[in-house]
Formats: C-alpha cells, structure tokens, sequence
C-alpha cells in the first residue's frame, strides 16, 4: 500500500494535472477511487447513506475539476487539494441533513501552524494569502492584519486593535464602525475563493459584536 506521503506527492498525477486537467481528474478516479471514497466515508461517520456517499464521491470530482480551470490551481501536490475539497462536499452533505459538523476555525487555522497542524495550517494560510490579493486596498490591510494576529485578538477589542494597527500603519483616522464594514465585505470574499480553493469556511467566530 502506498504511504501517505507518495500519495500525497504523485509525480504521474501532478503532471497529468499539469498538461491535461480533465484527464488528471479520470486518472484520479482509476488510482484513487478506493481512497477518496474512505476517506469521504471517514469524514462522515456514517451518517450518510451509500447513495449519499456516492454524490459526494462525484461532487468532489466536479469540484476538483473546477478548482483546475482557476488561474491559480498549484499542480504541486493535488491530492492535498483533493483530499480538502472532499471533506468539504462531505461537510456539506451532512450539513443538508441537518447536521452540524465541526468546521474550520478561522482564528486557529491563520495563526502560526504550531507542531502538530503544520500542513493544514500553512496550506491555509496559503490560500488565505492569495485570496486577499484580489480585495480592495483597505480590506486587504484588514485582512493582512487579522492573520498576523489570528489568535491573539479578543473578540470585543478586535476592531480597535485593528483601526489601532490601520492608523499606525497608514496615518489615517478610521472608525471602528468602518473598520468592522470592511472586515466584513472581505470576509464575505475570502470564503468565497477559500471554498473554491477546497476549504469550509462555515465554522469560527462570527462577528455580531
């Protein structure tokens, strides 16, 4: 049986993804279709019906083909962007059933990876990073500045750490009130390109205060 690790960095599956997307997705299907469905089954844990499982096992193929046409799909490794997007159509499966699975948390996974989540955490980061390229100037900084405190920030003086961080940083006068309106636009649109990237993004701190 192959390592996780082989596994994780197949040569034969990065260079088909590399040339040929649509034929990388029919390769996965034919070296790891025993694997992917375990794993979504594992993620499950057996609240989801065989047909259920089934759809998810397809979603994830569709999602993984999906994730290839965007212009910064990293063939590096793809089985680690495959393995995340099949966890989350898993999540979103037995979200549809009413049930309430334990998501990512923003707050833990952009703060430094710490010894044992070092891969999930920096793979995060990653994605986290490229998706803030696309925000305006000022949510960027905002974002910027959240995932270089994530984890240190108590949630009622969050925004006036951050309007703190944006004045030293810029020299201009903000509100917190435009502070949390800018957050918040930008958190929108983080998830947006996290989820295409193959992460959940429904779990960690909503920000009601």
């Amino acid at each position: 049986m192959s390592s996780r690790s082989s596994i994780l960095k197949d040569e034969e599956l990065e260079k088909a993804f590399a040339a040929d997307p649509d034929a990388a997705v029919s390769l996965l299907h034919q070296k790891y279709r025993v694997l992917i469905a375990r794993y979504i089954k594992s993620i499950s844990k057996g609240q989801l019906r065989p047909e259920e499982l089934g759809d998810v096992y397809q979603e994830t193929l569709l999602s993984v083909l999906k994730a290839t046409r965007r212009p910064e799909f990293d063939t590096q490794a793809p089985m680690r962007l495959v393995l995340r997007i099949a966890r989350c159509r898993a999540l979103d499966a037995l979200r549809r059933k009413g049930q309430q699975p334990q998501d990512i948390d923003w707050d833990q996974q952009c703060s430094k990876p710490d010894e044992n989540r070092k891969p999930e955490q920096r793979e995060f980061r990653a994605a986290y990073s490229n998706a803030i390229k696309k925000l305006s100037t000022r949510q960027n900084l905002i974002a910027r500045i959240f995932m270089e405190h994530a984890g240190q920030l108590d949630q009622r003086g969050k925004y006036d750490f951050i309007k703190a961080r944006v004045t030293d940083l810029t020299g201009e006068t903000v509100s917190v009130a435009a502070i949390k309106s800018a957050w918040q636009a930008a958190r929108k649109k983080i998830k947006k390109e996290l989820a295409g990237s193959g992460f959940s993004t429904e779990g960690g701190h909503d920000d009601h205060e």
